[in-house]
């Protein structure tokens, strides 16, 4: 069964509870992967960035943040070219977001505290409320 951002939200608060820096660790990965999955299906609407590697069939984790600050969203939405506030929240949020995620992924000698994964999961909750202002906002227009 397919499941969505919020269910990856919704798994990483429940294990961010934990003490165990192991389940904190966790929790601020899929925090990550709650955010990259809420933004991808916009990110994989815009343009290649100018930093794209050739030949690429997918949105890495770094084309995703190149092509949020980029914002040429002329042939996606005429409404995304004013969402200028939005998209820097997003391409902040995304990049301090992936920090987060490798160092709690990859240095395992850093120690991870229960303060870091709660501003992990703010972020993340940021982030999938952007995207749904940002997904309301759009339909608005269409509507109008």
């Amino acid at each position: 069964m397919p499941i969505t951002p919020h269910d990856l939200k919704d798994f990483a608060e429940r294990i961010a509870q934990s003490a165990d820096e192991t389940q904190l660790r966790a929790a601020i990965s899929r925090g990550y992967y709650a955010a990259f999955h809420a933004v991808l299906p916009l990110a994989a609407r815009l343009p290649e960035s100018g930093k794209c590697l050739a030949g690429r069939r997918y949105v890495s984790h770094r084309e995703m943040y190149e092509r949020l600050v980029e914002w040429r969203t002329g042939a996606v939405h005429p409404m995304l070219s004013r969402m200028i506030a939005t998209k820097s929240v997003l391409a902040r949020a995304i990049d301090v977001s992936r920090f987060a995620r490798e160092k709690a992924d990859y240095r395992i000698e850093d120690t991870i505290r229960y303060a870091d994964a709660q501003s992990q999961l703010e972020r993340t909750a940021l982030i999938l409320r952007s995207m749904a202002q940002l997904e309301a906002e759009l339909k608005r227009g269409d509507a109008a």
